[in-house]
């Protein structure tokens, strides 16, 4: 189903299969909205409030779900579904707001809820049972995620302005947990291996957070609570362990284990 109120709003579904579902609902001007559907059983939802907003969603395969909300101006959003009983949720209230989600695999599920403008947000999963979860509460701010494999979880949550957070996982069980509440923060987190596990806290602005960890049952935390400050860990090997946690101002700690 298709429902427009508004000037020069576009709406365009083209399925193929059975048992397919697709309802675009256009509030506002010059609003784009393509839904493509190849397969049994898929289910996708757009719906836009506002001026000059767009969203695409491809679905390839058996039972997969893609639901895109915006309110605002200029958001885009972006959903790639390939597999079955793939979950995909967007909404994005704001401006000039960016979301993709590319799933390939069994069982993936990713959710980006972005509030304010200019913010990014990409998540890239490919394997099975994957799990993803941005939420962005502020402007100017950049998440990343990429999973390789199965049973992986990564959860980013920023709240503030021009925060940046990056996690890339490749291996089995890995999970990786970012939260960041300030200004001009960032994270990035790297896992290779199994059973990996990597949790970052900023409070603060202008913090800098960096976990690169590759082989087995290895684990990082870092917290930062204050200003200006710096953490590095980096892990080689099995079974390690590394726990850095820094309040106040301008502190800078390193840890690197082989």
């Amino acid at each position: 189903s298709v429902e427009q109120v508004g000037n020069g709003n576009v709406a365009e579904v083209e399925q193929k299969g059975d048992a397919n579902t697709a309802s675009i609902n256009q509030v506002g001007n010059a609003n784009n909205a393509d839904v493509e559907q190849i397969g049994n059983n898929n289910t996708a939802s757009v719906a836009q409030k506002g001026n000059g907003n767009n969203a695409e969603v491809e679905q390839n395969g058996f039972a997969n779900n893609a639901d895109v909300q915006q309110s605002g101006s200029n958001n885009d959003a972006s959903v790639e579904q390939s597999g079955s009983n793939n979950n995909a949720d967007v909404a994005q209230t704001g401006n000039n707001n960016v979301a993709e989600v590319e799933q390939s695999g069994f069982a993936n599920n990713a959710s980006i809820a972005q509030i304010g403008d200019g913010n990014n947000a990409d998540v890239e999963q490919t394997g099975d049972n994957n799990t993803a979860s941005v939420e962005q509460n502020g402007n100017d701010n950049v998440a990343d995620v990429d999973q390789s494999g199965s049973s992986n979880e990564a959860e980013i949550e920023q709240a503030g302005n021009g925060n940046f957070a990056e996690i890339e996982q490749s291996g089995v069980a890995n999970n990786a947990d970012v939260e960041q509440i300030g200004n001009g923060n960032s994270a990035d987190v790297e896992q290779n291996g199994s059973g990996n596990v990597a949790d970052i806290d900023q409070t603060g602005n202008d913090n800098i957070a960096d976990i690169e960890q590759n082989g087995v049952a290895n684990n990082a935390e870092v917290e930062q609570i204050g200003n200006g400050n710096a953490a590095s860990v980096e892990q080689i090997g099995f079974s390690n362990t590394a726990n850095v946690e820094q309040v106040g101002n301008n502190n800078v700690a390193s840890i690197s284990q082989e």
